[in-house]
């Protein structure tokens, strides 16, 4: 919480248009003054860790620190875009209090069966795990996914997988290690399925330009 009370000092001492900047801009990086955009950023970064601490992003959390309506909401909804994983891994994490042996196998079983290959009973068998609906299951199920696709395309080693992992699901080192270990095991594999994918997303785009032709 002082972390947010220092950036918004600093903002309001340095950039007294911030909220002017905050509200025209959709993105985090379209900012002219460079300084200013990495302090946005850093806002951005802070509130997160704050909704993430109370597991809530509701307005009433932005109200404390800002009392200007249209800020606030421009803020939140740059806020909810930086959590969209860690509110989306919300269920396992409530699960994992309870049954952790539960989150550890729910996992194996999806990065064998969904991120690696694809076994059309995955999506039951994680229900069946956790207790949610099937739209729960495939968000989860996708997000894993992505999330296994942006370490591959930018190369991350097991340590730096494991750390951001944690960060962006909120799930127990062990389970963040589980799944760093089998990152690591079978990094060869993941990044030939992410070039074929490319190769075959290629051939479809130049089938489309031919047929136009």
């Amino acid at each position: 919480m002082q972390n947010v009370k220092s950036i918004l000092a600093d903002l309001d001492a340095n950039y007294p248009e911030w909220k002017q900047e905050l509200k025209k801009n959709n993105d985090f990086t379209t900012y002219e003054d460079e300084v200013l955009g990495h302090r946005m950023l850093d806002l951005v970064f802070a509130f997160r860790r704050v909704c993430k601490e109370r597991e809530s992003c509701d307005l009433d959390i932005f109200m404390e620190w800002i009392d200007d309506a249209d800020t606030v909401a421009a803020l939140q909804n740059k806020v909810e875009v930086v959590l969209i994983y860690y509110k989306t891994f919300r269920p396992l994490r409530e699960v994992l209090s309870k049954d952790p042996k539960a989150v550890k196998d729910l996992l194996e079983d999806a990065f064998y069966h969904f991120v690696l290959r694809l076994d059309p009973g995955i999506n039951r068998r994680c229900k069946g795990r956790i207790d949610e609906s099937e739209n729960v299951v495939e968000e989860i199920l996708l997000a894993l996914d992505n999330l296994t696709d942006y370490y591959v395309k930018r190369l991350y080693v097991q340590e730096a997988v494991e750390k951001d992992f944690e960060d962006e699901t909120g799930l127990s080192r062990e389970c963040c290690e589980l799944y760093g270990k089998l990152y690591e095991e079978h990094f060869s594999e993941l990044r030939l399925n992410l070039i074929l994918y490319g190769l075959n997303e290629c051939q479809t785009q130049l089938q489309k330009i031919q047929d136009f032709m």
